[in-house]
């Protein structure tokens, strides 16, 4: 999994929650940081900042569906209204958090992701073969 973030406290604090529940991290600290490493590892998962200088997580966002189409994208944000959340739903995001409360959830998305239901959309890969979902789970340590 990835997580990108400008404060490096921050993806220290999630790269810490995250490998406690059994993920291997990389990191990136900001969107084309993040798209060049999307590209190279192939993540399972994305956490996105939405707020950072140089790139932002919106800006960023569509090129990374398209980098790793598979992978849910998570949007967290200290700042963001229900505006700017609908929005990065609009362009590909799988789920949108606050930054307050997200770190408390990271356990639970990767036991999630470990044992995925199957009404759990977030964590199954859908391809293009005429619409049909296949049900087969992603690694989830990367």
């Amino acid at each position: 999994m990835l997580i990108c973030d400008d404060e490096p406290s921050i993806r220290e604090l999630y790269r810490f929650a995250f490998e406690q529940a059994g993920a291997l991290v990389g990191e990136a600290a900001d969107g084309n940081e993040c798209i060049e490493t999307a590209r190279r590892d192939h993540p399972d998962m994305i956490v996105l900042d939405l707020f950072m200088p140089d790139r932002d997580g919106l800006s960023a966002l569509p090129d990374l569906r398209r980098e790793c189409p598979a992978a849910p994208v998570l949007m967290v944000s200290a700042h963001a209204g229900v505006e700017v959340f609908d929005r990065a739903r609009s362009l590909g995001a799988a789920a949108c958090f606050e930054k307050g409360g997200f770190l408390r959830r990271i356990p639970q998305l990767v036991d999630r992701w470990d044992h995925p239901t199957p009404g759990d959309a977030l964590f199954y890969r859908r391809t293009s073969r005429a619409g049909t979902a296949d049900k087969s789970r992603t690694n989830a340590s990367n």
